[in-house]
């Protein structure tokens, strides 16, 4: 079926093509140029090579860059083209596009892209426009989608109780900070905390109370280590410090200043109403150069192992 006047205009009116003296292109209104597709059928994906240029004629789709679900797409509507840049670069798209309606659209060949480039300056003109545009739309995609994996990977990194890192976060920055100081020659040190009776704590208070104490103890050394010092939540009611830079006895002045200022911090649970205080058990230990972070960890947590037997409230190395 020949291609309708109506549909010539709108071809003849889409971006691509204004100013553009559609007549005299040879081929540009082969009936079999004309294509439908259905809500949700995928038009363009990076996993298949693309060759032509599709110029929307009826409908909308969606251009999707970056993270989905994460990163809105893109809708274009009727005059609008896509596939251009994939066509150019010979490269697989770096989008997928979906129908968001029943669409109708019109698909320009490799062959006929190029032509319509070497005869005709509108529309080499129109397509550097689309090209900017795009260019611009898939930098802010990308970067919108760069910030959020930057936020999902922070969060990741997060205990969701205390706000401090996790132990995930900590496998992975302390082994680091262990190669820099090894590599430097700095000494280092590790602090491993355990609050004190905190299981009697619970179950006399509650664990909304127990939940506040965990919270007030990460608060306050948070507050009470040094800049450049490393803190993460253990497990359970255990924290633990990475000191660069910090021989033995000054991360024991620094454990010293921990405990007292937890023993000093009052504590309400969510009614406002006070709390008995906690005190903390900590282990201080010197980690060797090129030791290994479960061999550190293991040295920290005998010498916490030490302060507990020894009547807590106390820090031993």
């Amino acid at each position: 079926m020949p291609i309708s006047p109506a549909d010539r205009e709108r071809v003849a009116a889409s971006r691509l093509f204004r100013g553009v003296d559609v007549d005299a292109v040879r081929g540009l209104w082969d009936p079999a140029r004309l294509r439908a597709a259905s809500e949700g059928a995928v038009l363009l994906t990076p996993e298949r090579a693309n060759h032509e240029v599709c110029v929307l004629l009826a409908g909308r789709v969606e251009v999707r860059v970056g993270i989905e679900g994460v990163t809105p797409p893109r809708v274009l509507g009727p005059g609008e083209c896509f596939g251009e840049v994939s066509l150019i670069d010979g490269q697989p798209p770096s989008a997928t596009v979906t129908a968001a309606a029943p669409i109708r659209l019109f698909a320009l060949d490799e062959a006929l892209v190029w032509e319509l480039v070497d005869t005709q300056p509108a529309f080499s003109r129109n397509l550097l426009y689309v090209l900017c545009g795009r260019t611009r739309m898939e930098n802010a995609a990308l970067a919108e989608s760069q910030r959020a994996r930057a936020d999902a990977e922070q969060k990741a990194s997060l205990d969701a109780l205390t706000g401090i890192r996790n132990r995930r976060w900590m496998d992975a920055a302390f082994r680091r900070q262990l190669e820099r100081s090894a590599f430097g020659g700095e000494p280092v040190a590790m602090l491993m905390f355990d609050l004190d009776d905190f299981k009697g704590f619970n179950d006399r208070h509650g664990h909304a109370a127990g939940d506040a104490a965990l919270r007030a103890a990460a608060r306050v050394f948070d507050a009470s280590l040094r800049p450049g010092d490393l803190l993460a939540r253990y497990g359970g009611e255990e924290f633990v410090a990475l000191l660069p830079g910090a021989d033995l006895k000054s991360a024991v002045e620094v454990a010293e200043r921990l405990r007292r200022a937890v023993e000093r911090e009052p504590l309400v649970d969510v009614d406002d109403r006070a709390l008995p205080s906690i005190t903390v058990s900590i282990g201080a230990a010197p980690v060797s150069p090129h030791e290994s972070l479960e061999v550190a960890l293991e040295r920290a947590d005998r010498a916490l192992y030490r302060a507990k037997d020894g009547g807590r409230n106390r820090v031993c190395t």
